[in-house]
């Protein structure tokens, strides 16, 4: 898997995303390789990062088995908006920065 940063649920538990910083630009560095993520089992689409668009998010159904196991998770948190969390981490690094510096 190309430049792999991350995977995790999304909010609701409906899908397995992969993250990884093959999008925007780097598209066509990778495109035999982003190729090879959509024709992973239940793939539904993929998307560049809103927050950072050097970022693809490669959007997957969970897998039957697993559904309620994974809504379960979601509902006790463990799901993520990967914009909203690289968006709260640059807002904390500058903070983090400001602090530093000032």
């Amino acid at each position: 898997m190309p430049r792999f940063c991350d995977c995790f649920l999304n909010l609701d538990g409906t899908e397995i995303i992969i993250y990884t910083r093959t999008g925007g630009g780097s598209r066509s560095d990778f495109v035999q390789e982003n190729r090879q993520l959509r024709a992973l089992s239940g793939f539904k689409r993929d998307d560049d990062d809103e927050f950072d668009q050097s970022y693809a998010i490669f959007r997957y159904d969970v897998p039957e088995q697993i559904k309620s196991m994974a809504v379960e998770l979601a509902s006790q948190g463990y799901g993520v908006a990967p914009s909203a969390r690289w968006k709260d981490a640059a807002e904390k690094w500058a903070t983090a920065k400001a602090r530093s510096d000032g």
